[in-house]
């Protein structure tokens, strides 16, 4: 019993972001991209039993800089495309494609690991997070626990915990990273061990938090629309939400692993569903939004390849911009008054988005919603699904994986605007 109270008191007294996901959740959403793959050489790779630990453990790490002993620099610059690309370009110097074998395999592991931690978290908060913060009340509450540390207890006892990681790190490995992407802050070694290991101290103390009563009750209390969405894999940002995108993500990071330089498809998901009817029309709230996830972290100045029309043509008036500011993934649109009854809409991205490294998007992204209701589907509808960069149907999410790597999803939302003021993590 002392253990388990101790190792609660402890991470509580972790000091995280205000929002994102908490550890436990973001294995959860790593676990289930892998399971969610399409089989092909990345599946087979990242699920070797060997590498589950590496893995896992490389979805922790960069919210390292938030425990005790943690720079917070350091750990925020392990979330963002341009540190875990510096990763992906040491590898490929280091090791020789494919880059599956031997200490090759375990740093493409930690390095894919890296990438969902960052990814989930920005759909998270660009989705789910903003919903939240319409609808729950922890938000105004001064000395509750945030919806990261909420959100975890509250999902991990939903789904029954997740296995227990060992410890993993490359320590040399990513000191020589962190010196070429920050080179004007030096790194303190022990304090990223030490913050890594206090996040393995985080899981635990959640494994117990899970099937405390009282702890349920309150967080319940205070976040009661997340407890009651964080399983509901309709619901666009859930954790079910997040491991598609991540899965995703993957893909198109395994292509660029391998060499691929073209950057052939914007965008990997949206929200709302391509094809899908019934959105919502108050542009006060977040379910009126529009989500893209860019498939590169993306450079905020080349967003006017993005447009929003009406069916027949008519411009749309929108606030675009990223979540997370300049270099990010998640893409906001929000419309700037109410959405028209029984309206179809048309959302396009031209070619030349512009990625923080200086690629430009190649195709188009083109894809339809509607504010109206569904119409009856005729009997011999064949199955939907997308396999290019035009999308226009709404299918099955396991469908779009294993049909294509892009271009088959959707979401997006403006940071400014709707229920309360937005909060979290900004990349300057």
């Amino acid at each position: 019993m002392r253990k388990s109270l101790l190792l609660v008191a402890l991470v509580l007294l972790l000091p995280a972001p205000a929002a994102a996901n908490g550890q436990s959740t973001h294995v959860w959403i790593t676990h289930t991209a892998i399971e969610r793959l399409p089989d092909g050489p990345l599946a087979e790779l990242l699920r070797r039993p060997e590498l589950r630990d590496i893995v896992v453990n490389g979805t922790m790490f960069p919210d390292w800089g938030y425990a005790p002993g943690g720079s917070r620099d350091h750990g925020e610059a392990s979330h963002w495309e341009p540190f875990q690309q510096e990763y992906r370009r040491w590898i490929q110097e280091s090791f020789d494609a494919p880059y599956t074998a031997g200490e090759a395999a375990a740093h493409t592991a930690f390095f894919f690991g890296m990438a969902s931690h960052g990814m989930a978290d920005e759909h998270f908060d660009a989705l789910f997070m903003e919903r939240s913060r319409c609808y729950d009340v922890g938000w105004d509450a001064e000395d509750n626990a945030g919806l990261d540390t909420a959100s975890d207890v509250l999902f991990m006892a939903q789904v029954g915990g997740i296995p227990q990681p060992e410890r993993w790190l490359p320590t040399e490995a990513l000191a020589t990273v962190y010196a070429r992407a920050l080179p004007e802050l030096p790194l303190d070694v022990d304090g990223m061990e030490m913050g890594h290991r206090m996040l393995h101290v985080a899981v635990a103390a959640v494994d117990a938090l899970r099937t405390n009563e009282e702890r349920i009750a309150t967080f319940t209390a205070d976040w009661a629309w997340s407890a009651a969405h964080l399983s509901d894999a309709s619901i666009p940002g859930s954790p079910s939400d997040e491991a598609d995108a991540v899965a995703l993500y993957w893909l198109e990071l395994w292509e660029r692993l391998q060499g691929a330089t073209s950057w052939t498809d914007p965008v990997l998901a949206m929200h709302p569903r391509p094809g899908s009817w019934d959105h919502s029309r108050d542009s006060s709230k977040p379910e009126a939004r529009i989500h893209l996830a860019l498939a590169r972290g993306t450079r905020s100045d080349s967003l006017d390849a993005i447009t929003v029309a009406t069916a027949d043509g008519e411009d749309v008036p929108m606030d675009v911009g990223l979540f997370y500011g300049d270099r990010s993934h998640a893409l906001l649109a929000r419309p700037l008054q109410d959405w028209d009854e029984d309206t179809s809409y048309v959302v396009t991205v031209a070619p030349g988005l512009e990625s923080h490294d200086g690629d430009l998007s190649e195709a188009s992204f083109v894809a339809s919603f509607s504010t109206g209701p569904e119409p009856p589907a005729p009997q011999d509808d064949p199955p939907a699904g997308c396999g290019s960069s035009v999308a226009g149907a709404p299918g099955s999410r396991l469908g779009l994986l294993a049909l294509s790597a892009a271009a088959c999803a959707a979401a997006l939302r403006r940071r400014r605007g709707g229920c309360a003021a937005p909060g979290g993590r900004r990349l300057e």
